[in-house]
Protein backbone atom coordinates (compact mmCIF):
# COMPACT_ATOMS: atom_id res chain seq x y z
CA UNK A 1 0.00 0.00 0.00
CA UNK A 2 3.14 2.34 0.22
CA UNK A 3 3.97 1.86 -2.77
CA UNK A 4 0.73 3.03 -4.10
CA UNK A 5 0.79 6.30 -1.72
CA UNK A 6 3.65 7.25 -3.48
CA UNK A 7 3.10 6.06 -6.55
CA UNK A 8 0.14 8.57 -6.36
CA UNK A 9 1.81 11.46 -4.75
CA UNK A 10 4.56 11.35 -7.51
CA UNK A 11 1.74 11.88 -9.97
CA UNK A 12 -0.02 14.62 -8.20
CA UNK A 13 3.28 16.51 -7.51
CA UNK A 14 4.57 16.15 -11.30
CA UNK A 15 1.38 17.02 -12.72
CA UNK A 16 1.13 20.13 -10.59
CA UNK A 17 4.63 21.10 -11.22
CA UNK A 18 3.65 21.24 -15.27
CA UNK A 19 0.52 22.94 -14.63
CA UNK A 20 2.38 26.06 -12.65
CA UNK A 21 3.73 26.23 -16.61
CA UNK A 22 0.21 26.06 -18.36
CA UNK A 23 -1.88 23.56 -19.93
CA UNK A 24 -2.36 22.65 -23.51
CA UNK A 25 1.32 23.86 -25.04
CA UNK A 26 1.76 23.15 -28.49
CA UNK A 27 4.96 23.81 -31.06
CA UNK A 28 6.04 22.34 -34.13
CA UNK A 29 6.38 19.23 -33.19
CA UNK A 30 3.13 18.55 -30.80
CA UNK A 31 1.88 18.73 -28.01
CA UNK A 32 4.37 19.31 -25.06
CA UNK A 33 3.94 19.36 -21.53
CA UNK A 34 0.43 18.83 -19.51
CA UNK A 35 -2.62 18.37 -21.71
CA UNK A 36 -6.05 18.31 -20.21
CA UNK A 37 -8.15 16.77 -22.66
CA UNK A 38 -11.82 16.17 -21.47
CA UNK A 39 -11.07 13.69 -18.33
CA UNK A 40 -7.78 12.71 -18.81
CA UNK A 41 -4.50 15.11 -17.74
CA UNK A 42 -1.61 13.27 -19.71
CA UNK A 43 2.55 14.42 -20.29
CA UNK A 44 3.27 14.88 -23.74
CA UNK A 45 6.64 15.29 -25.61
CA UNK A 46 6.50 15.60 -29.17
CA UNK A 47 3.24 14.92 -29.40
CA UNK A 48 3.58 12.13 -27.63
CA UNK A 49 1.91 10.52 -24.58
CA UNK A 50 5.46 9.96 -22.30
CA UNK A 51 4.55 10.31 -18.56
CA UNK A 52 1.60 10.38 -15.91
CA UNK A 53 -1.52 10.48 -17.03
CA UNK A 54 -4.95 11.18 -14.49
CA UNK A 55 -7.94 10.26 -15.63
CA UNK A 56 -11.31 12.08 -13.82
CA UNK A 57 -15.03 11.40 -13.61
CA UNK A 58 -16.12 14.36 -16.75
CA UNK A 59 -19.46 14.35 -14.78
CA UNK A 60 -18.05 15.56 -11.22
CA UNK A 61 -17.23 19.29 -10.12
CA UNK A 62 -14.62 19.17 -8.71
CA UNK A 63 -13.23 16.19 -10.74
CA UNK A 64 -12.86 12.70 -9.16
CA UNK A 65 -9.83 11.31 -9.26
CA UNK A 66 -10.36 7.67 -11.56
CA UNK A 67 -7.15 6.59 -12.73
CA UNK A 68 -3.73 6.92 -12.74
CA UNK A 69 -0.70 5.49 -14.65
CA UNK A 70 2.37 6.42 -16.67
CA UNK A 71 2.76 6.42 -20.74
CA UNK A 72 5.66 5.91 -22.57
CA UNK A 73 5.95 6.58 -26.12
CA UNK A 74 1.68 6.39 -26.06
CA UNK A 75 2.27 2.69 -24.64
CA UNK A 76 0.43 2.13 -21.28
CA UNK A 77 3.36 0.81 -18.74
CA UNK A 78 4.35 -0.04 -15.30
CA UNK A 79 0.78 0.07 -13.17
CA UNK A 80 -2.58 1.92 -13.28
CA UNK A 81 -4.60 1.82 -10.39
CA UNK A 82 -8.12 2.83 -11.24
CA UNK A 83 -10.53 4.15 -8.19
CA UNK A 84 -14.23 4.64 -7.15
CA UNK A 85 -16.41 7.17 -6.49
CA UNK A 86 -15.37 7.20 -2.86
CA UNK A 87 -11.73 7.20 -3.58
CA UNK A 88 -11.15 2.97 -2.56
CA UNK A 89 -9.01 1.49 -5.13
CA UNK A 90 -11.01 -1.05 -7.30
CA UNK A 91 -8.51 -2.43 -9.83
CA UNK A 92 -4.55 -2.53 -10.14
CA UNK A 93 -3.30 -3.62 -13.20
CA UNK A 94 0.42 -3.89 -12.72
CA UNK A 95 3.40 -5.37 -14.82
CA UNK A 96 2.19 -4.05 -17.90
CA UNK A 97 5.06 -5.03 -20.63
CA UNK A 98 6.15 -6.31 -24.45
CA UNK A 99 4.53 -10.27 -24.64
CA UNK A 100 7.00 -11.36 -25.99
CA UNK A 101 6.47 -15.62 -25.02
CA UNK A 102 2.55 -15.81 -24.59
CA UNK A 103 0.66 -17.22 -27.89
CA UNK A 104 -2.81 -17.43 -28.31
CA UNK A 105 -5.22 -19.63 -30.51
CA UNK A 106 -9.20 -17.85 -30.28
CA UNK A 107 -12.13 -17.06 -32.46
CA UNK A 108 -12.91 -14.65 -30.59
CA UNK A 109 -9.53 -12.24 -30.47
CA UNK A 110 -7.43 -11.59 -33.49
CA UNK A 111 -3.47 -11.22 -32.88
CA UNK A 112 -0.64 -10.87 -35.42
CA UNK A 113 0.87 -14.46 -35.49
CA UNK A 114 -1.60 -15.40 -32.78
CA UNK A 115 0.59 -13.03 -29.97
CA UNK A 116 -1.34 -10.21 -28.18
CA UNK A 117 1.35 -7.26 -28.31
CA UNK A 118 1.39 -6.57 -24.53
CA UNK A 119 0.70 -8.75 -21.25
CA UNK A 120 -0.31 -6.72 -17.82
CA UNK A 121 -1.33 -8.64 -13.85
CA UNK A 122 -4.63 -7.72 -12.76
CA UNK A 123 -5.60 -7.66 -9.65
CA UNK A 124 -9.69 -6.65 -9.05
CA UNK A 125 -10.82 -5.58 -5.45
CA UNK A 126 -14.15 -5.63 -3.07
CA UNK A 127 -15.40 -2.54 -2.15
CA UNK A 128 -13.58 -3.26 1.31
CA UNK A 129 -10.37 -3.32 0.34
CA UNK A 130 -10.03 -7.51 0.06
CA UNK A 131 -8.56 -9.12 -3.48
CA UNK A 132 -11.97 -10.11 -5.41
CA UNK A 133 -9.88 -11.87 -7.98
CA UNK A 134 -6.51 -11.24 -9.62
CA UNK A 135 -4.31 -13.25 -12.67
CA UNK A 136 -2.82 -12.53 -16.02
CA UNK A 137 -4.30 -10.41 -18.79
CA UNK A 138 -3.35 -9.63 -22.58
CA UNK A 139 -4.30 -7.03 -25.09
CA UNK A 140 -2.71 -5.25 -28.17
CA UNK A 141 -3.09 -1.40 -27.48
CA UNK A 142 -5.15 -0.66 -24.84
CA UNK A 143 -6.11 -2.78 -21.85
CA UNK A 144 -9.40 -0.80 -21.23
CA UNK A 145 -10.37 -1.43 -24.66
CA UNK A 146 -12.21 -4.56 -26.72
CA UNK A 147 -8.97 -6.17 -27.34
CA UNK A 148 -8.19 -7.31 -23.84
CA UNK A 149 -8.62 -9.84 -22.02
CA UNK A 150 -8.31 -12.70 -19.09
CA UNK A 151 -6.09 -15.94 -19.79
CA UNK A 152 -3.85 -18.21 -17.66
CA UNK A 153 -4.13 -19.19 -13.92
CA UNK A 154 -6.75 -17.14 -12.38
CA UNK A 155 -7.44 -16.81 -8.31
CA UNK A 156 -10.82 -16.26 -7.01
CA UNK A 157 -11.38 -14.94 -3.15
CA UNK A 158 -14.60 -14.57 -1.19
CA UNK A 159 -14.84 -10.81 0.77
CA UNK A 160 -13.10 -12.15 3.41
CA UNK A 161 -10.15 -12.59 1.44
CA UNK A 162 -9.70 -16.44 1.82
CA UNK A 163 -8.49 -18.30 -2.00
CA UNK A 164 -12.05 -20.10 -2.77
CA UNK A 165 -10.93 -21.63 -6.15
CA UNK A 166 -7.79 -21.18 -8.88
CA UNK A 167 -8.83 -21.83 -12.28
CA UNK A 168 -7.44 -21.58 -15.77
CA UNK A 169 -9.02 -19.26 -17.86
CA UNK A 170 -9.24 -19.97 -21.99
CA UNK A 171 -10.60 -18.09 -24.78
Amino acid sequence: MNKIVTILFCALSTVGLYAQSGYNYTDTLGKQGVFDNSGWICEYKDDVQNGICLGFDKADSPRKLKTVGMYENNVPVGTWIYFDDNGNITLIIKDIKRNDSVFVVSKKYSFTNNKPNYMAYMIEFYPTGMIKQEGPMYFDEDFNGDDSFCYGEWKYYNENGVLIKTEWTEL
